[in-house]
Parts: C-alpha cells; structure tokens; sequence
C-alpha cells in the first residue's frame, strides 16, 4: 500500500509544495533510488544485526515517512521523506526474501 500511495495523492502532493504536477516527478527518482540503497544496505545489515530488530525498525521508518509526507510543504523534504520510505521498503524487501 505504501508504494502505491503516490498515485492518487500526486495531485495534492503537488499542491502542498506549491508545484507543477511535471515538476515533482522527480519524487519517483527519490523513492526508486532508496529503494535500491536499501536493498543493498538490507543484504548487508541483515547480516550483522538482528533480522527481527532491522524489520521493526524499517516498519517504524515506513510508518514515519508515510505519516510526514502529507505535512511537507518543501519539494527537497518531500523527496527526502520519499527517499526514506523507499530505502526502508527495499530494507523490508530485502529482508523479506531473505
């Protein structure tokens, strides 16, 4: 649900930040790029930690982001809190399948 919530908030999500719907697509490039971070960062962190430790804190991350994202009124913090929820759902992926 989380990955899929951009799609019909966009709109508003524009509107927050004062900005074009063109001009906030970069968001997508936010998300997929901790996405892959956290991909790689979770092979890497699942192996030194506790695998039920690292799943919490991805899902608390998860939950930060998605709760934060609606009160952004700043294109960069915007992007950032994307980035985070994408690097904690690639952590969450990763661990996942694991």
């Amino acid at each position: 649900m989380s990955i899929s919530v951009i799609g019909p908030t966009f709109k508003d999500l524009a509107e927050n930040v004062n900005k074009n719907i063109a001009n906030i697509s970069y968001i997508f490039i936010g998300r997929s790029a901790g996405y892959i971070g956290g991909s790689l960062l979770g092979g890497t962190l699942f192996d030194c930690m506790n695998p039920l430790l690292l799943l919490a804190f991805s899902m608390l991350v998860t939950a930060f982001g998605m709760f934060a994202i609606p009160f952004c009124n700043q294109a960069l913090l915007l992007t950032l809190f994307m980035s985070s929820i994408g690097m904690s759902m690639g952590v969450l992926d990763t661990e996942t399948c694991h």
